[in-house]
């Protein structure tokens, strides 16, 4: 089989452009998963800052627990060795109230927790979205750009 020098110029052209567009997907391909690692990576910092915040709720937690704890027992000495009536309204209602004050100290940094938690568990779930989005945005705009060359070879 016999090619003329121009047919062997065309199919070299040819050639030369396969080895571009492989060459430019391979590197699409190349930044795609990288996009995705990193995007992996900060999901997962996320999910641990996440953990955290959950840890350090429920040490908050448990400390104003042992707080609520120790200011009743003090309350209740103090009354004993005053020789109020335990019984007596005033007792109840200052016992009942820092029981109530307890309590929302304790769901205020349940709630803390939670929220904060939430908020970065949102952020890995966004930040694989912005790694899946950032990679298909790749691999669209190497379709734009294999597309406009090809059609710029064809004029």
């Amino acid at each position: 089989m016999c090619f003329d020098p121009i047919t062997i110029g065309a199919l070299t052209i040819t050639a030369m452009d396969a080895v571009m567009v492989g060459a430019g997907l391979a590197a699409t391909m190349q930044g795609m998963n990288s996009a995705k690692a990193q995007a992996k990576a900060q999901a997962q910092q996320y999910e641990y800052q996440a953990q955290v915040t959950e840890l350090d709720s429920a040490l908050r937690v448990d400390e104003q627990r042992r707080k609520a704890a120790a200011l009743t027992s003090t309350q209740r000495a103090l009354y004993g060795a005053s020789g109020a009536s335990g019984g007596s309204a005033t007792v109840l209602d200052v016992l009942g109230s820092t029981h109530e004050n307890a309590g929302f100290n304790i769901y205020n940094e349940q709630l803390a927790g939670q929220l904060g938690a939430g908020a970065s568990r949102t952020s890995a779930g966004a930040a694989i979205a912005n790694g899946h989005n950032s990679a298909v945005g790749s691999m669209m705009n190497f379709g734009v750009g294999l597309a406009t060359q090809m059609n710029s070879k064809k004029a």
